[in-house]
């Protein structure tokens, strides 16, 4: 350039300017870079998904090392791993954990839907809206749309869709067990989880006693688990303790009281079974429909009455 502004003119020294400037851009382009085959990247850019490499350190190396062909599509093989990609055993636990602790803290099922609108993953999307309905219904807003209507959005719908999201339920309970769990064995209790069951009002949480603890031992912790876990589990009240064959059970109130509707256990349109009378009783603490037979001589003050 110090060479063209010794010998042209002005005019001439800005055409010689371009010439390098396009001349610069050109070796860019016509980099000498290697072709790959699309399935051997497909493989390479799913094993680096897989291995925790970040999305824009995966984009920032295919756009130094590939062609623009194969740049083209390694974006698009990215943005497809990202949305369909099996999710492992782990991951989905640790996205669960997330979820319980944001389930335990959001005051409105909006705070969620911020959460959905980042999670590209399909699988992991509809977990949070699984949560996102949770959320609703615990704090008694409508939704603006619909769960069916929110997953017919997402790019893939999966046809198991209701047994996969139902997940995310039992897993919020068995929380509820470990933490339990763990806070026992902080009393120097012995004990490991069987299940949990969800009625309207209570969660009943039955743990199996280690050998030879006696129940005396948590007979009387109900206000030292309201104050070691209040927060946490929101305990108002201490739980109610009680023995059942084989376990304790601990029934803990919800915080989110639920309406038990007679409709939603009862079939109207089955033929009433005129040899067998019985009247409702209501849902008890594991959540079973309870029926009450007017044969029974143990109920003879109902008819009375």
């Amino acid at each position: 350039m110090t060479e063209a502004e010794n010998l042209f003119d002005f005019s001439q020294q800005l055409y010689v300017l371009n010439l390098l400037q396009e001349s610069d851009f050109g070796n860019k382009i016509i980099r000498p870079i290697k072709t790959y085959d699309h399935n051997y990247l497909f493989e390479v850019i799913y094993q680096a998904v897989i291995s925790g490499t970040a999305e824009n350190q995966i984009i920032e190396i295919c756009q130094l090392e590939l062609s623009l062909e194969d740049f083209a599509f390694s974006k698009l093989a990215l943005k497809y791993i990202l949305i369909n990609r099996y999710i492992s055993k782990y991951e989905r636990d640790a996205f669960i954990l997330e979820l319980y602790k944001l389930y335990q803290d959001v005051k409105s099922y909006k705070e969620l839907m911020k959460v959905a609108d980042l999670t590209k993953n399909i699988y992991l999307k509809q977990l949070v809206y699984k949560t996102v309905e949770l959320v609703a219904k615990k704090t008694g807003e409508v939704p603006l749309l619909p769960l069916q209507n929110v997953t017919k959005n997402c790019l893939i719908a999966s046809d198991s869709f209701n047994d996969d999201v139902s997940i995310i339920q039992t897993d919020f309970e068995n929380k509820v067990g470990d933490i339990l769990v763990e806070t026992l064995n902080d009393f120097g209790i012995t004990c490991s989880y069987v299940d949990t069951k969800t009625g309207p009002t209570f969660k009943r949480v039955k743990i199996k006693l280690g050998k030879g603890v006696s129940f005396k031992k948590v007979q009387g912790l109900g206000n030292d688990l309201v104050q070691q876990l209040g927060e946490e589990l929101g305990l108002e009240n201490p739980p109610m303790i009680s023995v059942v064959p084989g376990a304790v059970v601990f029934d803990i109130p919800r915080l989110d009281r639920q309406v038990a509707c007679f409709c939603d256990y009862v079939d109207l349109t089955s033929e009433i079974d005129i040899t067998r009378i019985v009247i409702p009783g209501g849902v008890d603490v594991d959540g079973k429909y309870i029926e009450i037979s007017l044969c029974d001589s143990n109920v003879y003050h109902t008819l009375l009455a």
